[in-house]
């Protein structure tokens, strides 16, 4: 939601207005439970300006991923990531465990760099949360299906 704040034409980002991407649970060879989320869109996630992820997990059937920008006033993580974004590289950005109000745990990782991440060609995100003190997501580039 975006909404006018005063008369000289500023406007303010409403801090709900993030990017919400729906997860799919999956299992690995070990029966641990991992996420997958895709997104496409015709614009890019800026590193400069930083960008949070923040994955909510604790409602079967209503896991998300929400992106928004990195608010200098609240940081989650103890450390920030810092990367520059590579073609065809995968990012990997460290999650740390919060608790919300209603004692269900969701993680937050954040990421600031150099340059864009685009998001044109698709991206995939695969976040692993199973083993504590090694969540973490992964950013990929979604791969080309050239079957027809």
């Amino acid at each position: 939601m975006v909404y006018k704040t005063d008369s000289s034409n500023q406007f303010k980002i409403d801090d709900r207005a993030k990017i919400s991407i729906p997860l799919e649970a999956k299992k690995d060879s070990n029966e641990n439970t991992f996420y997958i989320g895709k997104l496409q869109f015709n614009g890019m996630l800026s590193l400069e300006d930083g960008q949070s992820f923040m994955v909510f997990i604790s409602d079967e059937n209503c896991e998300e991923l929400q992106i928004g920008p990195l608010a200098s006033f609240k940081n989650y993580s103890r450390k920030i990531m810092e990367t520059e974004y590579v073609p065809n590289k995968k990012i990997h950005i460290p999650l740390r465990a919060h608790v919300d109000n209603y004692k269900k745990p969701y993680y937050v990782g954040e990421l600031k760099g150099k340059g864009f991440i685009p998001a044109n060609r698709g991206l995939f995100f695969t976040i692993f949360t199973s083993i504590e003190g090694r969540e973490e997501i992964q950013i990929s580039s979604l791969k080309i299906n050239s079957d027809k």
